[in-house]
């Protein structure tokens, strides 16, 4: 039996002042009796049943179920993308995006490649003659699509006509080590951080801060953790783990520290 979901609530309201109400299903089609839920078109189809007070506490829990399996989509919808931080760069330049911002979080499918976040985030008539997109600086590895930057700092660079462009530099690092970017946050406010950084793997939040903050007269007295790709993001107790590239949230808090 399909019945619409808002008529489910109202019902359940009435069942208060009608809790020994009685309906008779047994001259409905058998076809009416089903083992099966689904959700079409704002409508539930509930199982037969042989009481109103049945009929409708399975019509809210199949309701409960209609919205769980809508939010369950909607999270497989998100897992299909990527999450990654933005800068842009033109013929070797800085280029603000939107609000004034150097970097940006942005989330976009997988797939896209230069073109396509080009048209995105830096539209410019006429459109460059090439555009790459790099890791942790515009001069770093070149990737040919989205696929495996999740969390890390993407750099697009493009070239208009009659502009050379900037060749590709190695950092060097050891196996032990790893590059990162680093933004740093004290008292959820920003207090600068280090780009395109060759960073120990075994470094914890605590020797971060003291190497990343030295000198500011922030360090002491405050504790951070990392966070990968946003200030929400998954918790690290050190750096072994964490993919090269990846923009590192240092999330610190000094309750005497005043910005």
């Amino acid at each position: 039996m399909k019945v619409p979901t808002a008529s489910i609530l109202l019902g359940i309201l009435s069942l208060s002042t009608c809790a020994s109400a009685y309906l008779d299903y047994n001259e409905l089609d058998a076809r009416d009796h089903t083992n099966s839920l689904l959700v079409e078109r704002g409508t539930l189809e509930i199982p037969f049943q042989h009481s109103l007070r049945s009929f409708l506490v399975e019509a809210a829990d199949a309701h409960r179920r209609a919205l769980d399996d809508h939010e369950d989509l909607l999270d497989a919808r998100d897992n299909n993308l990527v999450d990654y931080n933005l800068q842009t760069f033109l013929n070797g330049v800085l280029k603000l995006q939107s609000g004034g911002l150097i970097t940006t979080w942005q989330q976009t499918s997988p797939d896209w490649t230069a073109k396509d976040v080009q048209k995105k985030f830096m539209p410019v008539n006429p459109p460059p003659r090439t555009c790459k997109l790099h890791l942790s600086r515009h001069t770093g590895p070149v990737v040919s699509s989205l696929k495996t930057v999740q969390n890390k700092l993407v750099v697009l660079s493009c070239w208009e006509a009659g502009k050379t462009e900037a060749g590709i530099v190695t950092k060097p690092t050891r196996a032990d080590e790893v590059e990162l970017n680093f933004t740093i946050l004290i008292n959820s406010k920003g207090a600068g951080g280090r780009l395109s950084w060759v960073a120990p793997k075994s470094w914890t939040p605590a020797e971060a801060q003291e190497i990343l903050l030295y000198g500011t007269g922030k360090a002491h007295g405050t504790t951070c953790i990392f966070r990968l790709g946003r200030r929400d993001g998954a918790i690290r107790d050190n750096l072994q783990t964490v993919e090269p590239h990846t923009l590192v949230f240092l999330v610190c808090v000094n309750p005497a520290f005043k910005s």
